[in-house]
């Protein structure tokens, strides 16, 4: 072979081996894309906590400071009924009037992981304490029907009636009863007004005072003719704080009664029964209306002659659906929430409670 020829093979051999090695360093990286589809199930697996999380169930604790009453038995159930809607777990702690179970109360419910609170204090003293502890634990807390301050006077959210505004009606009824059957025109009567107060409740403190200023602005009585007498917020205690108050006023011969709920006024119309007054000679206007419903009910005359009927099943259950809005959906909860009250009479009184 000449070296011409030699040279020819040297160079194809050396292109041959060229091509060779390029063709074997591509098929490394082209490995590289098979490994992708196996790192896409383990990216996706996080998103699973979150959903865990958000499916964690609400718990409401509804802590009321007279279980027993037909108020807060009523109050109670229409914030059940709310809860059950809702799939919401809920607690509920009669409190008894006791501030130191309501303070024990509190800590149960909060250790238990509860997601909010509604309280009816049985003393607004211990507002700011019992406002601190939710903070605290993080958790909503919602007062229903008495309001409740912390340490720097800022209220809690609060879901009820406006307590000034049923005083002020309150009193506006009686004036009328007052005028409608002569009462302004009777001669040689002796009429006193008897405020039946828990005085150690603002609410309660609210409503009396109410009635009080309207009656005195209508001209009805002035100050000196109002008896000021305490009660525990019980039909009992409003009955036996009457009792001496009739004993030491034999010269009365009319009674004007009003109080922070039912309880009261009933309680010192039974004392005025009792005592033989008839019922002709008796006004009273009331506040809540379930113990009024149940007097009418009797058909007998009687010296509790209306009541503002406010609504305990909605005050109880949009107080529940607040704090589920909250937890669940981050809506704020409203600072004041108003539930109307209506006037409740013998003659209206199956209407407004179903009864028969």
């Amino acid at each position: 072979m000449s070296n011409r020829k030699l040279n020819l093979v040297l160079v194809a051999l050396m292109i041959a081996t060229m091509a060779l090695a390029a063709c074997g360093g591509a098929a490394t990286p082209a490995a590289a894309p098979a490994a992708a589809p196996t790192a896409a199930p383990a990216a996706a697996e996080p998103t699973k906590a979150p959903e865990a999380a958000s499916a964690k169930k609400v718990a409401i604790a509804y802590l009321n400071k007279m279980g027993d009453n037909p108020w807060f038995v009523d109050e109670v159930s229409g914030a059940k009924a709310v809860a059950d809607k809702l799939g919401v777990e809920f607690f509920n702690q009669d409190l008894q009037f006791d501030s130191n179970l309501a303070m024990t109360a509190m800590d149960t419910y909060i250790a238990k992981g509860v997601s909010g609170i509604i309280i009816v204090v049985p003393d607004t003293k211990i507002g700011p304490a019992v406002i601190e502890k939710a903070q605290k634990a993080g958790i909503p807390i919602v007062a229903v029907d008495d309001t409740i301050l912390d340490a720097s006077g800022k209220a809690a959210p609060f879901f009820g009636f406006d307590a000034g505004a049923a005083g002020i009606k309150v009193g506006e009824l009686i004036a009328e009863y007052y005028k409608n059957e002569g009462w302004d025109k009777l001669s040689g009567a002796v009429i006193k007004a008897v405020a039946v107060e828990d005085q150690d409740l603002e609410v309660c403190n609210l409503r009396t005072e109410g009635a009080t200023k309207k009656l005195i602005e209508l001209g009805i009585l002035k100050e000196a003719d109002i008896i000021h007498l305490p009660y525990d917020n019980t039909a009992n205690s409003g009955m036996d704080a009457m009792a001496p108050t009739i004993t030491a006023n034999p010269q009365v011969t009319n009674w004007l009664l009003y109080s922070c709920n039912d309880d009261g006024v009933l309680g010192a119309w039974r004392a005025l029964q009792n005592a033989g007054v008839t019922a002709d000679k008796v006004i009273g206007v009331g506040i809540n209306g379930q113990l009024a419903a149940e007097e009418f009910k009797k058909g007998e005359p009687t010296g509790l002659r209306a009541s503002l009927m406010a609504q305990a099943k909605e005050h109880g259950g949009q107080a529940v659906q607040a704090i589920f809005d909250n937890v669940t959906a981050g809506k704020a909860i409203p600072a004041i929430t108003f539930i109307p009250a209506a006037v409740m009479t013998k003659d209206n009184y199956k209407e407004l409670t179903g009864m028969k």
